[in-house]
């Protein structure tokens, strides 16, 4: 809780940006912005970069929005999506600056550990216990932070704004270094600038892997470097290891567009490899055939754990389920 001369100190900086609104939309919306994103560095109290954010969206209620006066971060977060399915990149920016600033967040002056942002209590005990391996104090809260930055970086990648999307990126590993999707934004935002990089960028990303989707997605992006390799044959096995964990018809469109590939140069029509052909390539190659041991032990262990709540219970056993049902 702030004390009473920081509480003062806080809310002047605020009356300060409040005070130079000028009545001149475009002016205002920066202004409101750029002032959000420097109190929260500078470890403003939560309460106040909110106040910001409520005078944001009361501006854009005020000049077209049609939403309700109260709100509702769920129900923002599907009209962002139609802003930009539509191709209204800037008025999402500016709805998620909103959702974003009344986000919950730590005041990074008044903590004497590092505190990571994590989405469920149940990501918590999976990443932090067993991928930070530091010595340091650490804690956690729950946040959505990470999500709307990396839901940021993916418009400003639409938007071909990559250093702003990088920067995004950069914030939200900051707060959660083991958050699946913004390394996997990471690894994406390298595949057009190093492939090595991209690869080992990519097996970052299955270190801190604990799902279904994160396994079919980490194989996804493999197949797709061996692809630019031109290695299609290696792209074609390294796909081939979703099957562990879906029907052949997720993939079946990608494998037949490899064999026509393979089939251009090939001296004879590619054949269907083997389970052992499959074996030897991923062996050789190192990729891995399953979730990390590590974290598949945490699940394991975590499903006993009784001071789980229920709703963390029924994902931890939809997560298993989905994990060990074509196992």
């Amino acid at each position: 809780m702030k004390n009473k001369k920081e509480s003062i100190q806080n809310k002047s900086e605020v009356e300060k940006v409040l005070e130079k609104l000028t009545g001149q939309v475009g002016v205002d919306k920066e202004m409101l912005i750029s002032s959000i994103h420097r109190l929260r560095e500078n470890g403003a109290d939560a309460d106040d970069v909110a106040l910001l954010g409520v005078t944001l969206y009361n501006i854009l209620l005020e000049n077209g929005l049609n939403e309700s006066d109260v709100i509702n971060p769920d129900r923002l977060l599907n009209k962002i999506d139609a802003f930009v399915y539509e191709g209204k990149f800037e008025k999402a920016l500016e709805l998620l600056e909103v959702i974003d600033a009344v986000e919950v967040y730590a005041h990074p002056k008044n903590l004497s550990k590092t505190v990571y942002y994590t989405s469920t209590i149940l990501e918590a005990e999976i990443i932090f216990k067993k991928n930070l391996k530091t010595k340091k104090e650490e804690g956690y809260i729950l946040s959505r932070r990470p999500y709307y930055l990396n839901l940021k970086a993916e418009i400003y990648l639409q938007m071909g704004r990559k250093q702003d999307a990088e920067k995004a990126v950069a914030e939200a590993l900051k707060l959660n270094p083991c958050n699946f999707d913004s390394l996997m934004l990471k690894a994406e935002m390298l595949k057009d600038k190093n492939l090595e990089k991209y690869k080992n960028a990519l097996y970052e990303c299955y270190e801190v892997a604990y799902t279904k989707a994160h396994m079919i997605e980490f194989y996804f992006h493999l197949a797709e470097y061996y692809e630019k390799k031109k290695n299609f044959y290696g792209a074609y096995l390294t796909l081939t290891n979703i099957l562990q964990y879906d029907d052949e018809s997720l993939i079946s469109h990608e494998l037949g567009r490899l064999e026509i590939e393979m089939n251009k140069t090939a001296l004879s029509r590619f054949t269907k490899p083997t389970k052992h052909e499959i074996s030897n390539f991923c062996q050789t190659e190192g990729i891995p055939k399953t979730l990390p041991r590590e974290n598949l032990f945490v699940l394991v262990l975590l499903e006993k754990d009784k001071t789980l709540d229920e709703e963390e219970r029924v994902v931890l056993k939809k997560i298993l389920k989905e994990l060990t049902s074509k196992i």
